[in-house]
């Protein structure tokens, strides 16, 4: 047992020192095994972690957000060392889950705190100065028993103090220019069933709940949708919360600032605003296709997705592609349509429609051969050009078989393009093709985004 777990902490090592020097992790078993020499600092954690281990204590790792590392080096207090924050289970203590901070001393680690918790597990970390004096605070999310879940911000010093606590089923944290503190904002269920966004802020030297505002839908509509920090029409930040019915329609709902007093707290200028489209005044219930806001054509703005689907599910589209319209929103909520995208998730990959064919262009997809999925572009019933993901073992040639070019190269899979005789009469080029050409990034479904 004692060689095993030595085995464990040497492997642990090596992938801390993977990770701290930016290495790849695609590395095979028998290269885990054979060790580097690590450097002298990591060697001092290694042997503090070994003892943890051979006293009982076993790793815990974060179920979501991003870190879920279950040994985790951070600055804390700003001074460019980091400390080690290390996630521990001891089965049969009273307080079962442990998160020890351990500092650099000399050639070893130091602990300089532990939090202890009952729950059933970490849910999501995260590192924010939530205080505005230069430090971070740790923001753990706890996972009770059933869908209970708690968030607590802990200052971290020689005691972990914590500085707040509320229930959540979702949460994120929000900064602001005009602030020198950033805002926790729990969306749950209040005492009345409602869905509710409560927003807490540091301020003179207390984090309390500052607000709580009402939101529309159900707390399983935000489970099923996504809450994604980004920024308005005028450059303003905001939490984009969607929410998916169980008929996959959608809606979005956007937490902004209100202008005014510098003096009056961030955490009491939030109000809610319901997504309608620009000259309407209501609410937009759309056909969700699995996509979160994001800045789509890299303006800076956060686009919201709108799918084609005549206000029927978009869930028809799945594997295939869905056409989605992107409309950039203003604080009140009016969105205004910036462009037109074709998404084809199951390829990964998505195709944005120049202005000049909105109204006149069609995409669809379908299998064509074993290996091989096509994709048609049409400009006013002409088919303009062809786009094909090939994932066959003969990829490398039929990506430039009878006039194909390729687009780009994935791990198991080629893009390929293929122009007509009709092509040039449409200004379709290789160029344009590839030039219109994306790789999708992972926020379909957005769910990784819900604790940032």
């Amino acid at each position: 047992m004692k060689r095993l777990r030595l085995l464990a902490i040497m492997a642990l090592s090596l992938v801390l020192a993977m990770l701290l020097c930016g290495c790849s992790m695609g590395v095979s078993v028998e290269e885990l095994f054979t060790l580097p020499q690590l450097p002298e600092e990591y060697a001092g954690l290694s042997l503090a972690l070994e003892e943890l281990l051979e006293s009982g204590y076993e790793y815990v790792t974060p179920e979501s957000g991003e870190n879920i590392e279950p040994i985790q080096m951070v600055d804390l207090d700003g001074d460019g060392e980091k400390s080690a924050v290390v996630f521990l289970r001891r089965s049969g203590d009273e307080n079962p889950l442990k998160i020890l901070v351990l500092d650099p001393a000399g050639d070893s680690y130091q602990r300089i705190c532990t939090i202890e918790s009952r729950g059933a597990g970490v849910d999501c970390v995260l590192y924010r100065d939530m205080t505005g004096d230069g430090a971070k605070e740790l923001i753990v999310g706890w996972r009770g028993a059933g869908e209970e879940r708690t968030a607590t911000v802990y200052r971290v010093g020689r005691d972990c103090i914590p500085l707040a606590g509320c229930a959540y089923s979702r949460f994120v944290v929000l900064s602001y220019d005009d602030s020198d503190t950033p805002c926790l904002v729990s969306i749950h269920t209040d005492e009345n069933q409602s869905l509710s966004a409560d927003v807490y802020q540091w301020r003179s030297g207390v984090m309390s709940r500052m607000q709580q505002l009402g939101l529309s839908g159900t707390i399983d509509d935000v489970r099923r949708g996504s809450l994604v920090c980004g920024t308005t029409a005028n450059g303003s930040p905001a939490l984009f919360i969607t929410g998916v019915n169980e008929s996959d329609a959608a809606t979005t709902q956007l937490l902004v600032q209100r202008p005014g007093d510098d003096a009056v707290p961030v955490g009491q200028r939030l109000y809610v605003s319901l997504l309608y489209p620009a000259g309407e005044r209501y609410p937009a219930s759309y056909a969700y296709c699995g996509l979160a806001p994001q800045d789509i054509d890299g303006d800076g703005i956060t686009e919201v997705p709108w799918a084609m689907a005549d206000g029927e599910s978009a869930e028809r589209y799945y594997p295939g592609g869905a056409m989605v319209n992107w409309s950039r929103c203003t604080g009140s909520g009016a969105a205004e349509m910036v462009t037109i995208t074709y998404h084809y998730a199951s390829a990964g990959w998505y195709f944005t429609l120049p202005d000049t064919w909105w109204n006149v262009a069609s995409i669809a997809s379908a299998h064509s051969v074993a290996g091989e999925e096509r994709t048609t572009i049409t400009i006013g019933g002409e088919v303009v050009a062809h786009l094909y993901t090939i994932t066959s073992d003969t990829r490398e040639s039929r990506a430039v078989m009878d006039g194909r070019f390729i687009i780009t190269r994935l791990s198991d899979a080629i893009i390929a393009g293929e122009l007509t005789d009709v092509s040039a009469a449409y200004g379709v080029d290789q160029e344009l093709l590839r030039d219109h050409f994306s790789l999708m990034v992972h926020t379909w479904g957005g769910r990784e985004r819900s604790n940032g």
